[in-house]
């Protein structure tokens, strides 16, 4: 089990696209049997029509967003509120899964929205992105997380009280496309009960835009997650260069 499987972490999976108008204007039409989809294996589920070339479905523990250039799907942990005549009311909180077992539930909940525009010609890929949202405590943090934060905090030979940290790096480069990750941290030592977040955010980003169907899709996917894990563990295994 790798480090971020032991912590409260949830994924999300995004595509940036290139769609043509003539899709984005029927685009609630290509939805539709999607729609079906929704309502039929989730409990709660609601569309927000944000504008007619993107709209936001929340459907029990998923949030799936979709636009004319991009197209996301992400996991959020439910709190259940169930109320009571004259009593306070009753919570129930979620399990907690793993983060591998998360992405991949997700990664079957983004096939089944692709599947919807296969046979659609037009639709341009131009990254895949994958993120791990985490909560951590600021008292045991992972290895490579606190050495993290040791490095940022050497100008001021202490330990900092409060930052709100945002870094982008280019991290490899491939034939035809590089990966990058924008990181994202942030403390409060006056809110403490806030906890320490953690976000990674890792991209592979295409130099030319290629065909998107949900076959050539998976293949691609499968890669990028083998990658973009390999990152993470090296985020949390402090396997960076700190000198």
């Amino acid at each position: 089990m790798t480090w971020i499987d032991g912590v409260l972490a949830v994924p999300t999976i995004g595509i940036s696209i290139n769609m043509p108008l003539s899709i984005v204007l029927n685009l609630n039409h290509h939805l539709s049997k999607f729609f079906d989809n929704i309502a039929a294996k989730h409990k709660k589920w609601k569309v927000n029509q944000k504008k007619e070339s993107a709209c936001e479905i929340n459907a029990d523990d998923y949030t799936y967003k979709i636009a004319r250039n991009r197209m996301s799907i992400g996991f959020n942990y439910q709190v259940e509120e169930e109320k009571l005549p004259g009593a306070f009311p009753v919570v129930t909180f979620p399990d907690v899964q793993m983060y591998s077992d998360l992405i991949a539930s997700t990664e079957a909940e983004f096939m089944e929205l692709l599947t919807i525009f296969d046979g659609i010609k037009g639709i341009d890929l131009n990254f895949i992105g994958i993120v791990a949202t985490i909560e951590l405590d600021h008292d045991n943090l992972p290895p490579g997380v606190s050495r993290l934060m040791t490095h940022l905090s050497k100008p001021w030979g202490t330990d900092l009280s409060e930052f709100q940290v945002r870094l982008t790096a280019r991290i490899h480069e491939g034939e035809g496309f590089f990966e990058r990750c924008h990181h994202h941290v942030e403390y409060n030592e006056d809110k403490k009960e806030a906890g320490f977040k953690l976000v990674l955010d890792w991209q592979r980003v295409y130099n030319e835009p290629s065909s998107l169907s949900s076959n050539s899709f998976r293949t691609k996917f499968r890669e990028c997650l083998d990658r973009a894990l390999g990152y993470f563990e090296k985020i949390g295994e402090g396997d960076l260069i700190y000198e």
